[in-house]
């Protein structure tokens, strides 16, 4: 008797264990109102990853609890999604086929369907105007820049002059001034059908032996044919006691006339706050799939204990738009030293047991 109700007590445990962790808390984005009445299950999804979230910050748990996610987009927008120590034990995963023929077609109108889910940084782009072949789109007026842009699933190319090869400028300024950290003369005729503005984002980038320095335009003296950056290098450009510095090479990226030379490429007007793009002879309006990267930091886990990513992308993360400064240097060699370091797509930090599986980052 005593060992069958061992027996009995160990089954219960078992199927206890196996029934806390089957049940799934399901999300499924929707680009229709809904009625409120969202409580995770395939009837009623969640709209959000935050939604399944926090409802499961709602529950006291001793297993695992399976957050199945629908494959397509999952946009957190303008927030970052964070996990703490409210958010130990739960699975993040994607649906499997049998669940995703459940979901009601009504929640599946307009979707993307994709292979996985993914959890974006970006924004949808749509609504853009086309004028004479390139298509423009005012963007929100929270960006100061844009250095990323993802079309049809690729990462497409900032503009840049010259397309494909270099420029190189004349020589450095004089090295007992400061302005020989902030400039340098060019060649001549070398700006003449490029539009420069101290207001703009575009960017110089400058070879030196061993590493680059980015450098924002600040003002041009045509006279003396000389160009000044609003940020200083950290050593002196065309420095003349290296016998050879890097051929004097740079290039030119956000350039309105790059972006007209170049299809593929985009440029961004941070005045108008306008985003061209040039696109190619096989994309269209109708067909194409633009995505804004907007959030520098997607994901954050801080303080958690045993959590599970499996065959989930988390991508479209920015890359220095929240604190753009033009005063700072951007030297390969130190650009750890003026930026925050805690910048990243996904942030990790005192946690255990955190397992990425099958994930695209």
């Amino acid at each position: 008797m005593y060992l069958f109700t061992c027996y009995i007590l160990l089954f219960l445990i078992i199927n206890l264990t196996f029934a806390s962790f089957s049940i799934s808390i399901y999300v499924v984005p929707s680009s229709l109102p809904l009625n409120g009445g969202e409580d995770g299950t395939l009837e009623n999804p969640f709209s959000t990853v935050e939604q399944a979230r926090d409802y499961l910050r709602t529950i006291i748990r001793s297993s695992f609890r399976r957050v199945a996610l629908y494959p397509t987009y999952h946009f957190v927008k303008y927030h970052t999604l964070i996990f703490d120590e409210r958010d130990h034990l739960t699975i993040y995963t994607t649906m499997t086929r049998d669940e995703q023929n459940r979901i009601q077609s009504s929640r599946k109108t307009n979707f993307i369907e994709l292979d996985f889910p993914i959890i974006s940084g970006g924004i949808h782009l749509t609504n853009w105007i086309n004028d004479k072949g390139i298509w423009n789109i005012v963007v929100p007026a929270s960006l100061s820049a844009v250095t990323q842009l993802f079309v049809n699933g690729h990462r497409v190319a900032r503009s840049r002059l010259p397309a494909t090869s270099y420029f190189t400028y004349e020589k450095g300024l004089d090295n007992r001034t400061r302005l020989a950290y902030q400039g340098f003369i060019y060649r001549e005729n070398q700006f003449d059908n490029i539009t420069l503005s101290s207001t703009s984002t575009t960017e110089f980038i400058i070879y030196h032996s061993y590493t680059t320095s980015r450098h924002y335009f600040s003002k041009i003296f045509p006279q003396n044919r000389t160009v000044i950056f609003s940020n200083p290098c950290l050593s002196v450009i065309g420095n003349t006691s290296i016998i050879k510095q890097s051929g004097q090479r740079f290039h030119l990226e956000n350039v309105y006339e790059g972006m007209l030379n170049e299809e593929g490429s985009f440029y961004f007007d941070s005045i108008t706050q306008i985003l061209y793009y040039h696109p190619r002879k096989n994309e269209s309006l109708q067909t194409t799939i633009i995505i804004l990267p907007i959030l520098e930091t997607i994901l954050s886990i801080i303080k958690v204990h045993q959590m599970e990513w499996n065959s989930i992308g988390i991508e479209h993360s920015a890359w220095m738009i929240s604190k753009l400064n033009k005063s700072i240097p951007i030297d390969g060699r130190a650009a750890a030293d003026y930026l925050d370091k805690s910048i990243v797509a996904v942030y990790l930090r005192n946690s255990s047991e955190i397992k990425f599986n099958n994930m695209e980052i």
